[in-house]
């Protein structure tokens, strides 16, 4: 589902939910493997989000589904994101950010049938440490972090399977470097992909991918080796009736450059991630998500004649909520 690590390096805005296209290796993935088999982090493991556990799932063998988004006049989910980062080596440092905000998108349909275009806006942001603190560049950048994601405005392209493409970032607060392109990450990530057949609970199917990042100073390529598995239905009262529940979990592997004026050096590391999904077939949109990862990531730089190694570990929750509910008739059957 949601995509998380590549926010955790892009400077820790959100995360998003681990799952993808199918997309054939090339190069560039592939000598990032290599590179980033050579790391010295451990996989760090993540617990199973909590949502799983407040579900009543019926596996109701033989039941199928065509899993597939359809075009809503108008959406709107309510995020919350908590995210702590350690760092140690030269110099240590511990810090952590929590973030609410709304995400608002009106739809029409494309120029090609079973397309739409989306309007996307985020509102009612809130962004604190998630410590108190008197450091005066901490709060700087938590005020940052809030201008830009409150003045966001931004459209793109998705089809029924789930496939985002032409994101257009119209406007927001530059203030925070990068977050136009955060925001793209977000609203591909957070678009769980489908096969085009029925599935039934049980079946699962391959959401490994490999991305190039480039966040100016660092450049990484990130390989994904995920699956999704469909694991039956479930209902969430007043918010939908035979949902299916979606499972996406896997690891990922990075490897990359880091570059300035003074510095050059190499990133490399590992992460886990578990994302639980709730996705109403009928009307064709995700009621509720959760997912949670950990990353672990080693940074080598060199500075004259001087070497300098650091190491990082990430951790991530995030949540989304469907802020509507269903009619009454349907609620009453839910009950």
């Amino acid at each position: 589902m949601l995509n998380s690590q590549k926010l955790v390096l892009c400077g820790s805005l959100l995360v998003l939910v681990l799952t993808g296209c199918k997309s054939e290796k090339g190069q560039n993935s592939v000598e990032a493997e290599e590179k980033a088999a050579k790391a010295t982090v451990t996989t760090p493991e993540v617990s199973a989000p909590g949502l799983l556990s407040t579900l009543s799932v019926a596996t109701e063998p033989g039941k199928s589904v065509v899993l597939a988004y359809r075009m809503n006049d108008q959406l709107s989910h309510r995020f919350h994101t908590e995210q702590t980062s350690a760092r140690t080596g030269p110099s240590t440092m511990k810090n952590g950010i929590e973030q609410n905000f709304t995400l608002t998108r009106s739809m029409k349909a494309g120029e090609e049938e079973g397309t739409w275009l989306v309007e996307a806006a985020v509102k009612d942001v809130e962004v604190k440490p998630a410590q108190e603190t008197k450091d005066k560049a901490a709060q700087d950048a938590v005020l940052r972090i809030k201008d830009a994601l409150g003045a966001s405005r931004f459209s793109y392209k998705m089809n029924q399977l789930g496939e985002v493409t032409e994101f257009s970032f119209s406007k927001g607060n530059q203030g925070f470097a990068g977050i136009g392109q955060v925001l793209e990450q977000i609203v591909k990530d957070a678009a769980i992909t489908f096969p085009k057949d029925p599935v039934k609970p049980g079946d699962s199917w391959d959401a490994s991918r490999s991305e190039t990042l480039d966040h100016g100073r660092i450049s990484n390529v990130m390989t994904f080796d995920m699956k999704t598995t469909f694991l039956g239905f479930a209902s969430l009262e007043g918010r939908c009736r035979d949902c299916a529940v979606l499972r996406t979990s896997g690891t990922v592997k990075i490897s990359g450059e880091v570059k300035s004026d003074s510095t050059q050096g190499s990133t490399s590391g590992v992460g886990s991630t578990d994302s639980v999904v709730v996705f109403d077939p009928a009307r064709g949109f995700v009621v509720e998500a959760e997912v949670v990862s950990s990353m672990a990531q080693q940074f080598v730089m060199k500075r004259g004649a001087g070497e300098i190694t650091l190491e990082e570990t990430n951790e991530l929750k995030m949540t989304q909520k469907w802020t509507g509910e269903i009619a009454s008739e349907s609620r009453e059957k839910t009950q």
